[in-house]
């Protein structure tokens, strides 16, 4: 009969073995890895052999279109952790350098492997003390021609202690508690991935970001909230607030034997411009407007 201890050793090696059967295998091609910035590409391994993916790889997409791209990704945090701002997915300094990395890891990747990118950036903190952010990612192009852009970490506090395991990203690992906004060309694909038409013309040129005089990357709008719209209807503004010449003009002219100048009078409603029914195409048409302020006109 069997001891208690060979049956704890059966037990354990069938626990081993079934784990390590259930679990996935890859081969990794690492194409960087500096200490704060690691790019690789992933391949799923089953009997020996790579799964093809399809993945339409080798893909061709220029840097700053990916910068571009990158910058648009917005997420929101959840209410625990910051009252749930909208923030930025990709920390402004880092748009360009992982747009080239992300462009060079495309064009050499193959239909059966995923882009994994994880980069740290270094933050001072009271001039002295510095506290480090890492972002990491999965990126692919899939079947249908879409980009797709797992997000794992978005600019998280690296603990100090080194006994803290960072797995490498995953598609569906979720480490933090953010969900992804969507966009123009950009679909949200569950809580924190996006799809994005990378084709679409939109990202030729950077929509929210700028580049200064020194050749820092500077955002146009700081996200801290949804973005404010312009007013449909703009109120129309008294003449004495649109022309101050004619309003000190019309004041003195105005003023009465002790030289107290009245209230101002109300101007009544304008109707609205039409056309005369006579006005011909091709003819002039001008509309009234102030000549002191320079006036205004509309011709054909």
């Amino acid at each position: 009969m069997p001891s208690r201890h060979d049956l704890f050793t059966c037990l354990a090696t069938a626990l081993l073995a079934l784990s390590l059967g259930c679990g996935t295998t890859y081969t990794r091609q690492t194409l960087r890895d500096d200490g704060d910035l690691s790019v690789v590409l992933r391949a799923e391994l089953k009997d020996d052999a790579t799964v093809e993916r399809y993945f339409r790889h080798p893909a061709t997409i220029s840097n700053i279109r990916l910068a571009h791209i990158l910058s648009s990704i917005d997420v929101r945090t959840a209410v625990d952790d910051d009252g749930g701002q909208r923030k930025p997915a990709i920390e402004t300094s880092l748009l360009y350098p992982l747009g080239g990395v992300l462009s060079e890891a495309l064009a050499k990747a193959k239909s059966d492997q995923e882009v994994l990118v994880q980069i740290t950036r270094k933050e001072k903190r009271l001039g002295i003390f510095h506290q480090n952010y890492m972002t990491s990612f999965v990126a692919y192009v899939g079947g249908d021609d879409l980009l797709y852009i797992h997000l794992n970490r978005v600019d998280w506090p690296v603990p100090k202690s080194s006994n803290v395991e960072v797995k490498e990203p995953a598609v569906g690992r979720e480490v933090m508690s953010f969900k992804v906004i969507g966009a123009n060309a950009i679909a949200p694909v569950g809580h924190q991935a996006v799809a994005v038409e990378w084709r679409d013309p939109s990202f030729r040129k950077a929509s929210n970001i700028r580049v200064g005089p020194t050749g820092k990357v500077l955002r146009k709008t700081i996200l801290l909230g949804e973005p404010e719209e312009a007013p449909e209807d703009t109120p129309d503004i008294p003449v004495e607030r649109a022309c101050p010449r004619r309003t000190r003009r019309s004041a003195k002219s105005r003023r009465d034997h002790r030289n107290r100048v009245p209230p101002p009078t109300p101007h009544p409603a304008h109707p609205p411009l039409r056309a005369h029914p006579k006005t011909a195409v091709g003819e002039k048409l001008t509309l009234g407007g102030n000549p002191d302020c320079g006036g205004f006109g509309m011709g054909s």
